[in-house]
């Protein structure tokens, strides 16, 4: 059985299917079954158990054979998801030197199972990053190793 985040109450499959009604519903105006199962290569039956069960827990409204929208407390989840995505992405890419496409599987995984803590120390380490650090470092591949960044030296000496 599929272990469910503390933050939601929801499983990361249904979260899935919670947000990416929200990215469609955002497109586009409103989520089709056929829409769903397309962005989530998955079996429209699939969807419609899935469906069923957010619409159960408030979270999306649902009525078979008519467009899908997310709810409020859907809304919320699915921005939080969302915004969870881009802060694992700008540090796996900006601090670490992931290339953007392990970058983005790597945060679309990872982003059910922060916690609350670990998302806001990593958001802090961000912004302190981007505004505090005197000495930028970067991820060289060339040596393989954290290194500090020269742009951020000249920048410095200028």
């Amino acid at each position: 059985m599929e272990a469910q985040n503390t933050l939601t109450g929801l499983s990361e499959t249904m979260q899935m299917y919670l947000k990416t009604v929200y990215e469609i519903q955002s497109r586009k105006g409103a989520a089709r079954v056929t829409d769903i199962a397309g962005a989530l290569d998955v079996k429209k039956a699939s969807v419609t158990s899935a469906l069923r069960t957010l619409s159960a827990g408030g979270y999306v409204n649902y009525a078979p054979y008519d467009v899908v929208t997310v709810t409020d407390s859907g809304r919320q989840i699915a921005e939080d998801l969302h915004r969870r995505y881009a802060v694992l992405h700008d540090f796996f890419v900006n601090v670490l030197g992931i290339d953007p496409e392990t970058a983005d599987a790597d945060s679309c995984n990872l982003e059910h199972h922060l916690s609350e803590t670990l998302y806001e120390r990593l958001i802090g380490f961000i912004e302190y990053y981007q505004s505090c650090a005197t000495s930028k470092f970067r991820w060289d591949p060339a040596i393989g190793g954290f290194c500090t960044d020269p742009d951020t030296e000249k920048l410095e000496a200028e």
